[in-house]
């Protein structure tokens, strides 16, 4: 086949749906043949190894080349932890066309981050660029899932003719059950952007929906945000401390403050934030300031007693109580350099790709060690001309935070060291724990979730001498039809959870 002519056009769905798709010169769609014919020819992969070479950058070839590793033995879920700022969203398009995949989900946190990926995936990134795609590429239908349509049909229509649809995991666990029958046997590959969010019950119901597909975790810290871990096994690790010494990340410059006012303390975060902007802008820096808050009560609050008081640079908050229109533009203020002060939440936590952040003013910190790590990333990225080594401002005389947390923000705290530490360690940590769970027999690891499994103040451990083990003894001591067993013969771990049912004084019930 031979594609002389291929005429793009995002095409609007309403209430905010639109769907990217390309014609032939008589206006004809695209088979989905066709589609991938033109992926195989006019795709050429490229590698940057050294200075001056244009393609995949070495974290970006090696994720791509795991992911087809694990796709050559298995079909489970898998996780790729690449810190912000390494190509993530290219990776995902590489694997998308040089696999030829023909249809997947890309599933993200935010409606901002929705956009960008369709944007993105809508012409393959930047890859087009760097001369992995030439031109006689015919482009993926790529859809743009928002909000729910008056006319399902055109919604099914859509669906069967995307070979890209990006959408978050409200809208499709809100799917009519014929639709999202129709999606489930559609699907190919299940992207999940930001998986770290696979703590909240819409995105876990999403990915049980398609366990049946293959799935792919990127993140760039693989723990939930609620503390636990992600499942899917961590095929390709690309460690923190890499992506600094490869240059992908400028210097930290940490400026802590020490005010035991609390009344106090939110003026002189801010009054040192916005004397280091000033500073960056004489020395012609185009960097601007996030002030972090986390509530948007904070946020308005920081807004109108402090920040609105900079009025010549242009001051916005950006957060989800605000109508979108304001937020667009506000968010279009920012990323132009127009306002050089944003005040917000979690709406620049991920995903967001604005070089320009560079100054972080903390009012209030994550008590989390993966999300400080993902949010300080974001401004140590090096994409973007015009720009410094980024800092950070917030006070350190008060707050109660964990233990790794609060390392980072002792007065003499080397960030640059200390980011590259505790993220290799947290990581490395869980990869081992990975390999552990990988160890036991599958005849019930798959039923339960053995990270789970924590022991509590009230249990008894016996020390064993003997190198013999009687596995099949504890059939004596406990019932075997309502027993579950773990066997990790590797590490010699075994593992024994016998239902047992007792009445409760206060109730003709059984409890387990």
């Amino acid at each position: 086949m031979e594609v002389g002519y291929s005429r793009k056009e995002i095409i609007s769905l309403g209430s905010g749906n639109k769907v990217s798709q390309c014609f032939d010169e008589n206006g004809e769609e695209y088979s989905h043949s066709e589609v991938i014919t033109s992926w195989r020819k006019y795709y050429k992969e490229l590698i940057s190894r050294n200075d001056g070479e244009i393609g995949l950058r070495l974290p970006q070839f090696g994720a791509l080349s795991a992911i087809r590793a694990h796709w050559a033995t298995s079909s489970a879920p898998a996780t790729v932890v690449l810190p912000t700022g390494t190509g993530k969203s290219e990776t995902m398009f590489a694997t998308i066309i040089s696999e030829q995949i023909g249809s997947t989900l890309i599933i993200v946190p935010s409606n901002l981050l929705r956009e960008q990926i369709f944007e993105g995936a809508s012409h393959f990134g930047v890859l087009p660029k760097v001369g992995m795609i030439s031109e006689g590429i015919i482009h993926p239908t790529t859809f743009l899932y928002k909000a729910k349509f008056k006319d399902e049909q055109i919604l099914m229509k859509t669906i069967e003719s995307s070979n890209i649809i990006v959408s978050t995991p409200g809208m499709i666990k809100s799917m009519k059950t014929e639709i999202l029958e129709q999606l489930l046997k559609k699907i190919e590959v299940v992207i999940l952007d930001e998986a770290h969010h696979l703590g909240a019950p819409d995105w876990q119901a999403v990915r049980d929906k398609f366990s049946e597909r293959k799935i792919l975790q990127f993140t760039a810290t693989p723990f939930r945000n609620d503390g636990k871990k992600i499942s899917g096994k961590i095929i390709f690790n690309y460690g923190l401390g890499l992506a600094q010494s490869a240059g992908y990340f400028k210097k930290i410059d940490f400026y802590p403050i020490q005010e035991f006012d609390e009344n106090k303390s939110d003026e002189e975060i801010a009054n040192v934030a916005v004397e280091y902007l000033r500073i960056d802008l004489d020395d012609g820096y185009n960097h601007v300031v996030l002030a972090r808050a986390n509530s948007t009560k904070r946020a308005d609050e920081l807004f109108e007693q402090i920040y609105s008081k900079y009025a010549e640079f242009n001051p916005v908050v950006i957060h989800s109580k605000i109508k979108a229109a304001e937020r667009r533009e506000n968010l279009k203020k920012v990323k132009s350099g127009e306002a050089k002060i944003v005040v917000c939440v979690d709406m620049f936590g991920e995903g967001i790709d604005i070089p320009s952040l560079k100054i972080a003013a903390i009012h209030d910190k994550y008590k989390s060690l993966p999300i400080t790590l993902q949010f300080i990333g974001r401004f140590a990225r090096t994409s973007g001309e015009n720009l410094g080594d980024a800092k950070l401002v917030t006070n350190v005389a008060m707050d109660d935070l964990r233990e790794a947390v609060e390392e980072l923000y002792h007065q003499d705290s080397d960030w640059n060291k200390l980011l590259s530490i505790h993220s290799s360690q947290s990581i490395e940590s869980e990869v081992n724990f990975g390999e552990f769970i990988e160890s036991f027999e599958k005849i019930h690891a798959n039923e339960i979730d053995l990270s789970q499994l924590k022991m509590k103040v009230s249990t008894r451990m016996f020390r064993y001498h003997s190198t013999d083990v009687l596995l099949d003894n504890w059939k004596k001591v406990l019932n075997p039809e309502r027993t579950t067993f773990l066997i990790n013969n590797k590490s010699s771990v075994y593992i024994f959870i016998e239902e047992i049912e007792s009445r409760v004084v206060w109730s003709d019930h059984c409890t387990v």
